[in-house]
């Protein structure tokens, strides 16, 4: 942090407030990976229906992304 500018961060944490946190972090990453697979299955619905089902567009558009791992229901 810059000399002289002020922390916004607590001198101390509690173990409830970390716990509170990572919670929050969690809960977050969850959320996220689920916007996550909801844009990417409108863009295979999109894919599909301007280009064809089974085309070279939709195959790409439906395969795995590396985030989609994270979502777990």
């Amino acid at each position: 942090m810059a000399e002289g500018t002020p922390s916004v961060l607590p001198d101390k944490i509690t173990t409830e407030e970390i716990i509170h946190l990572i919670y929050l972090a969690a809960n977050t990453q969850r959320l996220a990976c689920i916007c996550l697979c909801h844009m990417q299955q409108n863009s295979i619905y999109a894919v599909d229906k301007s280009h064809g089902p089974g085309s070279t567009a939709a195959q790409r558009a439906a395969e795995p992304i590396v985030w989609i791992e994270e979502y777990r229901v």
